[in-house]
């Protein structure tokens, strides 16, 4: 009887701890494996916002990024600002979440830039 109640401990305790696991523990995109450096000038005091990603290993804190920039995109109505307020209030994080099934979602801005030029690595969807 006793073992009985130890191997449905045990089991229980298995299935508990994968459960944890898999929430707790995600990977993020790598969709910048194949990126390449593009130059962009010009860009003090444009507008801009980075999304991040956020994967990793929650039980450790050990986090790691996939940092989204939108530099260089959606500013053909104003070239200075490439982070719309009406585009960037869409972003909807927890449907990000969802979607991309990462341990959380950032919107890291809008900021604007401080530098006059700055070399970034572009995924193939730009």
């Amino acid at each position: 009887m006793k073992t009985k109640i130890i191997g449905a401990i045990v089991l229980l305790l298995g299935i508990v701890s994968f459960v944890v696991y898999s929430k707790a523990v995600k990977a993020v995109p790598q969709d910048g494996v194949d990126a390449t450096v593009m130059r962009f000038d010009n860009l003090r005091a444009l507008r801009y916002t980075e999304i991040f990603l956020i994967g990793g290993n929650g039980l450790t804190h050990n986090l790691n990024a996939a940092v989204y920039n939108t530099s260089g995109l959606n500013n053909s109505a104003d070239p200075r600002d490439s982070s719309p307020q009406a585009m960037l209030d869409k972003v909807d994080a927890v449907a990000l979440k969802k979607q991309f099934d990462v341990l959380s979602v950032f919107k890291n801005g809008p900021r604007f830039w401080t530098n006059d030029w700055i070399d970034l690595p572009v995924g193939t969807g730009f």
